[in-house]
């Protein structure tokens, strides 16, 4: 899981990493909280693996993470979660 609350202050290493990782057979659930810019937003999708609606996710604020609970365990558990 790669959670941020900004954008990267290396974006070809940023990106780099996360391809390496995804090649490694690695996926990454990538988690921004309050990222607004059409930059940031572009580079969670970038950095989370297919399909971003399963694995970017962009809150509001960090007590929003606490919605993602269910969604985020069932995902790194790779099981249902009730």
């Amino acid at each position: 899981m790669w959670l941020t609350d900004g954008e990267s202050d290396d974006r070809t290493e940023t990106f780099t990493r996360a391809v390496e990782a995804r090649r490694a057979g690695i996926d990454i659930i990538a988690v921004g909280v309050n990222i607004r810019s059409n930059f940031g937003r572009q580079e969670l999708r970038a950095i989370g693996s297919d399909p971003d609606d399963a694995n970017v996710h962009n809150v509001e604020n960090f007590k929003a993470l606490y919605n993602l609970t269910v969604p985020l365990v069932a995902a790194v558990c790779n099981s249902e979660y009730s």
